[in-house]
């Protein structure tokens, strides 16, 4: 059984590999890329202060809006005004398409969820505590975090990530095979076979690499036939049932 698990292992990493590696190294790490130039093209510079429960944002013309539409037709909206006495809230700058709001002010942050008709509003005077301490955060500061985990953090997060993905596979796939061992070893005992549990748990770890590969094969191909997996294990369990080589 031990080289049987071996060999289904195997099989899981080479799957995993094909079908989660490229999303996982190139797709995450094009997304942060993505990501960190959008913010250094496309976000204004600012300075935000955060003292005795009051927030400033220096260097920044307000009030500052911005809005993205998305293809699927929702949009986000952002308003940000820390100088104005009087601001409106949250809900007076969402409109029917709004996925997401946010509105900041002097006093509090208001969030608005539209896929929830949800509002939250938190002020800052309990972000520290009520102590009124004095903190920064400015457009570079946040820089040099997101080329921090460019450089250094992004190939630990990735391959953290694919073990996960690996991790999550073979508990999935080993989850199949105890489900389809079940199901053959009743199959085989119908057709007068006296196989018991672990012999047939046995083959099905080995049984359950061809559909697995092909079916990896198809998807990378962009191909996708419903019920083949099943299809395909139920073919060679049943040939092997049929073979009665363990009789």
């Amino acid at each position: 059984v031990s080289r049987a698990l071996g060999f289904f292992s195997l099989v899981v990493l080479i799957v995993t590999a094909v079908q989660a590696a490229p999303v996982i190294f190139y797709g995450l790490s094009k997304g942060v890329d993505e990501g960190a130039h959008f913010f250094a093209t496309k976000v204004p510079d600012f300075n935000a202060v955060l003292e005795n429960g009051e927030l400033n944002v220096e260097r920044l013309k307000q009030p500052f809006v911005y809005e993205e539409t998305f293809d699927e037709g929702g949009n986000i909206k952002i308003y940000i005004d820390t100088v104005s006495t009087s601001t409106p809230s949250v809900i007076d700058i969402k409109d029917d398409k709004t996925g997401i709001a946010f509105l900041v002010n002097k006093k509090e942050f208001q969030m608005y969820d539209g896929s929830q008709k949800k509002t939250e509003i938190h002020d800052f005077a309990s972000l520290d505590g009520g102590k009124g301490e004095k903190s920064e955060l400015s457009k570079d500061d946040v820089g040099q975090v997101v080329n921090k985990i460019q450089s250094a953090f992004m190939p630990w997060i990735a391959t953290g990530i694919f073990i996960l993905a690996l991790l999550a596979m073979w508990v999935f796939k080993f989850i199949g095979v105890l489900f389809w061992s079940l199901i053959f070893m009743w199959i085989a005992k119908s057709m007068g076979r006296n196989w018991e549990y672990g012999q047939v748990f046995k083959i099905v770890l080995y049984a359950i690499a061809l559909p697995m590969i092909i079916t990896t094969v198809l998807t990378w191909a962009g191909l996708h036939v419903p019920l083949l997996y099943t299809v395909i294990l139920c073919v060679v369990m049943y040939m092997v049932i049929k073979s009665d080589e363990l009789k």
